[in-house]
């Protein structure tokens, strides 16, 4: 009986073991939940109070350092906000200006006077088109538009040979060829 009462006793402090190491996490993880809305409700009430602050002379009396650090904070916002609207405009620019062939839409360059894909001639020096052109005038370039996904073409399947008429109340032959899909093939070459 000893025996059975060590692994009693040994599966009785890691049963309280494993109890203590599960509430001890829960704990924490609930430590760490007050903490972070603390932070949230500190943050808040910062807000709250910066304008007050702002406000009235006598609270900003000691917290220059402070009001100067936010300041600057709030000017590099304005500037880097500031640089994000000028990299997007550019973006903007640079897709409208984007040029393609009306014969083979490959890329042009602003001005081009042959396509470098075909090599067909375009009207130097027109400007781009934009999507709704003058119906009398064939604009000479056109504005760059997503091509649609082509599906890829398949090999034409050889007919299927002709089978016999069948008699009727005659016993079925045997098919003479595969199916269309079992038949093989072979690619052209290109």
């Amino acid at each position: 009986m000893g025996i059975l009462d060590d692994l009693s006793s040994a599966f009785s402090k890691a049963q309280a073991g494993a109890t203590r190491f599960a509430d001890s996490a829960s704990l924490k993880f609930k430590l760490g939940e007050a903490d972070r809305k603390r932070r949230d409700y500190m943050a808040q009430l910062g807000e709250s109070l910066y304008g007050m602050v702002c406000a009235d002379p006598a609270l900003r009396t000691g917290r220059e350092e402070i009001l100067a650090g936010i300041a600057q904070c709030e000017a590099d916002k304005a500037q880097a906000q500031a640089e994000l609207d000028r990299i997007a405009k550019e973006a903007a620019e640079a897709k409208v200006t984007t040029l393609v062939c009306p014969n083979c839409g490959g890329t042009l360059v602003q001005g081009a006077s042959f396509c470098p894909v075909c090599g067909s001639q375009v009207a130097a020096g027109q400007p781009a088109q934009p999507q709704a052109a003058p119906a009398a005038q064939q604009p000479a370039y056109t504005q760059a538009q997503p091509q649609a996904a082509q599906a890829p073409q398949q090999p034409a399947q050889p007919a299927a040979p002709q089978q016999p008429a069948q008699q009727p109340g005659a016993a079925p032959q045997p098919a003479q060829a595969a199916s269309a899909q079992e038949q093989s093939y072979e690619v052209p070459e290109k």
